[in-house]
């Protein structure tokens, strides 16, 4: 599986040092998202968690990392390293072997494909005026409709 967090910004009742995120320069509110490699459908969501307090290994480790297998490894960005049990090196490609570079690369790409398509949404695209457990709710709704219209006709490239 692949795994990356997305960032969306919020205005309400959040104070700045928890919730400031500097990626997007804002305060926000954050979510991890997993995705089946093969398939490319999305297997896991988890958050709602402030920017400015949970970085991306700190949300895998709270949740997804407790549900890999043994010996099972995710692909992630580089806001992943040093945790080698879960994680597949971003930056580890074997010598003369350009097909696994040009691999996990698209799984990477493919990955950001579903992000922009979770922030295509109103509600995530902009800030969020409303409770934040609200968002949470909101989040959901808007991962089944990307996982349902990727089922249902606008599908991901294969990798």
């Amino acid at each position: 599986m692949s795994v990356d967090e997305i960032n969306h910004p919020s205005t309400t009742g959040i104070s700045l040092t928890s919730y400031y995120s500097y990626k997007i320069n804002h305060s926000g509110l954050r979510y991890e998202v997993a995705l089946n490699i093969q398939s490319g459908d999305i297997i896991w969501t988890s958050g709602l968690f402030p920017a400015g307090e949970w970085p991306d290994i700190q949300i895998f480790l709270s949740g997804l990392a407790h549900k890999i297998r043994p010996g099972e490894k995710v692909e992630a960005d580089q806001g992943y390293q040093g945790w080698a049990q879960y994680i597949e090196d971003p930056n580890l490609v074997v010598p003369n072997n350009e097909h696994m570079a040009t691999q996990k690369t698209n799984v990477r790409v493919r990955h950001e494909m579903v992000n922009n398509r979770l922030k295509n949404f109103h509600c995530l695209k902009n800030a969020w005026r409303h409770h934040r457990d609200h968002h949470g709710i909101a989040f959901r709704y808007v991962a089944i409709v990307v996982q349902l219209s990727l089922e249902r006709g606008n599908p991901l490239p294969r990798v």
